[in-house]
């Protein structure tokens, strides 16, 4: 049985099949399911599985955030074996994707396990719980905190994105970011062809959590807009601890685009960087012909910063650089931008601790 939340509030409950894959439970659902609405407004999802009889039985309760996932972008492992354990179908066109953050098990007096039990060793299939998710259901992300910073506007959500987000967001970015002739980026990384791009993107992502050290890191947020990743919005730091500096890049769907969502992500991400991590200054940049990257820029309080000639796509291009000071950036500062679970990420930052609030 899953449980999800509708956009007023009330639960909904339904009965599913599931699979569990690396930890992760995957449930195959039909696109237009009510349950897929709410995992949009609300991205999370409760499992209640038991097993028995009224007078002894065993169950085990997961909760945790959940993704939508298309079909056509299952990872492999997912493909492979639902069909041999006769979860999902043809009919299931997208499927839920639930990153186990809290996990409770009881059993009553008297109850023994039979074979293929929820109790059994862990085995490749439907109904298994890895010891991975069972060690870390209890403390959310206990040794990777940054995968509960939140950042959160009237409008959108920033956080690090799970595997399974990971998938829908290269998958978004292959499916293009700017018209073919431009380049906005200084890496032409759009130019590569599918897969390639996809897997570029992956690679990348995983890089920079792999190699995060409080001297040199980045903080690749992704871009939540009632549940559904529509780009990325990056913050990078070096020797952050000395210098208080940081820079700022990002990308958007281009079905999401012209709707203010690109000010909006960058707000959020400069609140991350000015109110939460206390940083001096804000640089960024844009190619002098990306007129819509330079207007955000200027709307925030950015001032012009340099420029310089760069090779786009091997051809020399007229680059602008951009400076924000903290000054400038206070002048502008929102009430409604609110960060969550910072505390513990503040050493990986190389951030000091939180000044005391006045009074």
């Amino acid at each position: 049985m899953v449980s999800s939340s509708r956009p007023d509030g009330r639960p909904r409950s339904t009965p599913v099949s599931f699979l569990v894959v690396a930890g992760r439970f995957w449930l195959p659902t039909g696109a237009g399911a009510a349950r897929v609405r709410d995992v949009a407004h609300t991205p999370w999802l409760a499992l209640a599985l038991t097993e028995g009889g009224p007078a002894r039985h065993r169950a085990v309760l997961v909760e945790g955030p959940a993704a939508v996932v298309a079909a056509a972008d299952l990872p492999g492992e997912v493909r492979r074996r639902a069909p041999a354990l006769r979860v999902g179908g043809d009919w299931a066109a997208v499927w839920l994707c639930v990153d186990p953050q809290r996990l409770v098990s009881y059993a009553s007096p008297g109850w023994s396990a039979g074979p293929g039990a929820l109790t059994d060793p862990p085995r490749p299939g439907a109904g298994e719980l890895s010891p991975a998710a069972a060690r870390m259901g209890r403390v959310p992300h206990p040794y990777w905190p940054l995968f509960d910073l939140r950042v959160r506007t009237p409008r959108l959500e920033l956080r690090l994105p799970t595997e399974a987000e990971e998938l829908r967001l290269a998958a978004l970015a292959a499916r293009g970011i700017h018209p073919p002739e431009a380049m906005p980026f200084g890496i032409p990384w759009t130019d590569a062809p599918s897969p390639e791009l996809e897997r570029g993107a992956l690679q990348w992502w995983w890089r920079q959590r792999a190699e995060w050290r409080p001297q040199r890191w980045w903080f690749t947020g992704a871009v939540f807009v009632a549940g559904e990743p529509v780009g990325v919005q990056d913050l990078w730091g070096v020797e952050f601890a000395s210098l208080g500096t940081v820079e700022t890049g990002s990308w958007l769907g281009r079905a999401h685009q012209g709707q203010g969502l690109g000010r909006e992500m960058r707000a959020a991400i400069l609140h991350l960087a000015f109110a939460g991590l206390g940083a001096v200054e804000a640089l960024s940049g844009a190619w002098l012909d990306n007129a819509a990257s330079l207007a955000v820029s200027r709307q925030l309080g950015y001032v012009e910063n340099g420029e310089a000639w760069r090779l786009r796509r091997g051809r020399p291009a007229r680059h602008q650089g951009l400076r924000l000071e903290r000054a400038a950036w206070e002048r502008q500062r929102r009430p409604d931008i609110t960060i969550e679970g910072l505390e513990p990420c503040r050493s990986l930052f190389g951030a000091g601790p939180a000044a005391a609030p006045p009074g």
